[in-house]
């Protein structure tokens, strides 16, 4: 199995949100474009009236038999707090603090390491990739690049609203 970095965002964001929405969002957006999430890591620690949360997901998509794309997700949210905003004449709960997302997006050919048993098969498959399916690799790491991109604005949006629904 070849591992390839494709490209990394990070979304950094303080202010007002809701958190149960923006987990929500982002899980609907990968099963809406057919990703498998693995949660890797859900960690809470409370600190005196807030907490800090720590959530790792690999969300993998198998493109072809030979290809697969992996987008990892690394959450960090500190002075996790709830707290109580009125908006249009309601009392609402949502919360407060400081959350960082960073998106790795990473693709594997031959994930399944089919070309992997034999020394002379692994040299095929380097060939393979480099030569024969040049293009096809090249428009596979910039759909995955875009796919995201697409995902970081979404969730840049989405956070955005939240703020300004508040101000």
């Amino acid at each position: 199995m070849e591992e390839d970095r494709v490209v990394s965002n990070i979304v950094k964001y303080n202010g007002i949100f809701n958190f149960t929405e923006l987990y929500d969002f982002i899980h609907n957006w990968c099963m809406d474009e057919q990703y498998k999430i693995t949660e890797k890591k859900y960690d809470e620690k409370i600190l005196g009236d807030s907490k800090t949360v720590d959530i790792k997901w690999d969300c993998n998509r198998k493109i072809t038999d030979y290809f697969l794309f992996r987008i990892k997700l690394k959450w960090t949210i500190s002075g996790l707090k709830k707290i109580e905003v009125k908006r249009e004449n309601n009392k609402i709960i949502m919360n407060k603090g400081s959350i960082t997302i960073k998106f790795t997006g990473v693709m594997y050919s031959d994930y399944q390491s089919r070309w992997e048993d034999f020394p002379f098969w692994k040299f095929l498959r380097g060939f393979y990739d480099r030569y024969m399916i040049k293009s096809r690799v090249e428009s596979y790491h910039k759909k995955l690049e875009e796919e995201i991109k697409e995902l970081t604005s979404q969730v840049e949006s989405f956070l955005a609203l939240e703020q300004r629904k508040f101000c």
